[in-house]
């Protein structure tokens, strides 16, 4: 019928079909590449995933349909979240600690480069620690490096540790003191 405007999926939003040409500010999801208005638009921040090591690609987008946001995004920032939390109660054990021999600990050593404080190069070693289902570091390491630009001094700090598994237990020959969690 020549008089009947039937809309294309292409020219409406997939979440609530509104029409093209109502929507104000139109975005298109970073995973299907459908259309969608900025009210059913999922927006990530750049630094939503700053603690993995490699963000995989599917997170690298910063707007969502609903859709995809709930089945590819939202599972993988509720496990993020939750390693982050774990790694805020990660057991600290640095190198000259007398507990260490007795500590099983993995074989893959942990590092982290370029960090701007001694707190941040922490929380990353105990988030990669914690990714890994492990509730401790070990043979923890951290060594500042003094950069000079043009008259002004920061530091960029690194470090390394062993992640290891410690039970807190009344039986374990070595008490774990509360100062020692980050």
């Amino acid at each position: 019928m020549p008089g009947t405007s039937e809309r294309t999926p292409e020219e409406s939003c997939t979440t609530c079909h509104e029409p093209k040409a109502t929507l104000k500010n139109t975005s298109l999801c970073g995973l299907c590449q459908r259309m969608s208005c900025k009210a059913c638009t999922q927006f990530l921040e750049p630094d939503s995933f700053s603690f993995l090591e490699k963000i995989p690609e599917h997170l690298r987008h910063g707007a969502y349909c609903r859709a995809c946001y709930e089945e590819k995004v939202a599972p993988e920032l509720a496990a993020y979240a939750e390693a982050m939390e774990r790694a805020k109660h990660i057991y600290i054990f640095y190198k000259k600690h007398e507990y260490l021999r007795v500590i099983q600990r993995s074989r893959k050593i942990l590092s982290v480069r370029d960090c701007k404080d001694r707190k941040e190069v922490l929380l990353r070693l105990a988030f990669l620690a914690a990714q890994q289902s492990f509730n401790a570091l070990v043979d923890v390491e951290l060594v500042p490096e003094k950069v000079r630009n043009f008259g002004y001094q920061t530091s960029n700090w690194t470090g390394t540790g062993f992640p290891a598994e410690v039970k807190p237990d009344d039986d374990v020959p070595y008490p774990i003191p509360s100062s020692q969690k980050y």
